[in-house]
């Protein structure tokens, strides 16, 4: 392979970055797989983000710098257009890669051709780089993803590791959501899949994205909207303004606060999984049981109300046949290990 095309392009935007960056470049540059470019798009900076990157000399590396503010979405998309490998791999100017992590998610990919994206688990770390959480996410399927995606990003945005020819033709669309939307372009047109490997270190700090989007911008709903009619489209949905709302508070998890609300997210859920028995979409097992777990956990955040009580009015009569008891053991231990483990709110 010649040293002109690199097998994966690494691809990282920055702006105002001094306070993380040289633990990035570090992460990224001592990789045990080589065979990488690392191209790095800068935003004209306020800090010495652009000194510190001056000072490494490693021919991988691919700077340019934007004449004027282009912003991240431009910014990514420039980085994705200048991307010469089989791959890309994105890592935001903030988080830290693990030493194997290029290596892992390449040699996934190369024995599995089917796969458009792969991601890994992340250890969630604060500003001074101390742990917060790992990543919950694992011990999952391919076929488990694409109905999960249906309720919100299954993949931390630096951890996935893409095959270019997959890359949407626009990129990331979206000013907000865009690596939700990404994800779920590709999961269209191929498998998606996380190793469960930890190979990241997601830094979660005031100025990051994840903590402004814990209370999220009408830019943000009306994206996370986009986002949701285009997948409910293929269970042939077509949802009202109030059915959006309802599956936003669900994806969000947001605290219920009435009876008539609770009652909203019940037939909405019942609504969807009515709709793949017709449709035919996910696996009808798989995708009860994520009803299943999505209504006990509206049910938890409208414990207030008294758990039991919306159990035994609202589902266990109407609805006998899902077996709820057999759900409920089964959904304990998982939401156990959710409530141990995530402990840094919706990515």
């Amino acid at each position: 392979m010649s040293k002109t095309s690199p097998r994966v392009s690494v691809c990282m935007t920055v702006y105002n970055g001094e306070p993380f960056i040289r633990e990035t470049m570090d992460s990224i540059l001592s990789q045990s797989f080589s065979d990488f470019e690392f191209i790095i798009v800068v935003d004209p900076s306020t800090d010495n983000t652009l000194n510190i990157l001056k000072t490494y000399q490693d021919k991988r590396i691919k700077l340019i710098i934007n004449d004027q503010k282009m912003g991240l979405i431009k910014s990514r998309n420039l980085s994705l257009e200048y991307a010469k490998g089989d791959y890309v791999a994105i890592i935001d100017g903030d988080d830290i890669a693990y030493p194997s992590r290029l290596q892992k998610q390449f040699d996934f990919m190369e024995n599995h051709p089917e796969f458009g994206l792969v991601g890994c688990r992340a250890e969630f770390i604060d500003d001074v780089g101390k742990t917060k959480g790992i990543a919950w996410r694992y011990g999952l399927l391919p076929e488990d993803i694409p109905p999960l995606l249906l309720f919100g990003n299954y993949f931390v945005h630096s951890s996935i590791f893409i095959r270019k020819s997959f890359l949407p033709p626009q990129g990331y669309e979206y000013e907000t959501l865009e690596d939700y939307d990404l994800v779920v372009n590709i999961s269209k047109q191929s498998k998606v899949w996380s190793l469960p490997d930890i190979l990241i270190k997601y830094r979660v700090h005031n100025q990051s994205r994840t903590y402004e989007h814990t209370v999220i911008s009408d830019d943000c709903k009306e994206n996370y909207d986009k986002i949701f009619r285009c997948q409910l489209k293929s269970l042939d949905i077509d949802p009202t303004i109030d059915e959006l709302e309802i599956h936003r508070q669900i994806v969000l998890s947001k605290e219920v606060h009435g009876f008539i609300e609770i009652e909203s997210l019940r037939n909405w859920l019942i609504k969807l999984l009515l709709a793949n028995i017709k449709r035919e979409k996910y696996s009808k097992i798989k995708f009860e049981k994520l009803i299943i777990e999505k209504w006990l956990m509206s049910c938890y955040k409208a414990r207030k109300l008294g758990i039991i009580k919306i159990l035994v009015k609202y589902f266990s009569i109407e609805l006998p046949k899902f077996d709820l008891l057999k759900y409920m053991i089964r959904y304990i231990p998982y939401y156990l290990r959710y409530r141990a483990n995530r402990g840094i709110g919706v990515l």
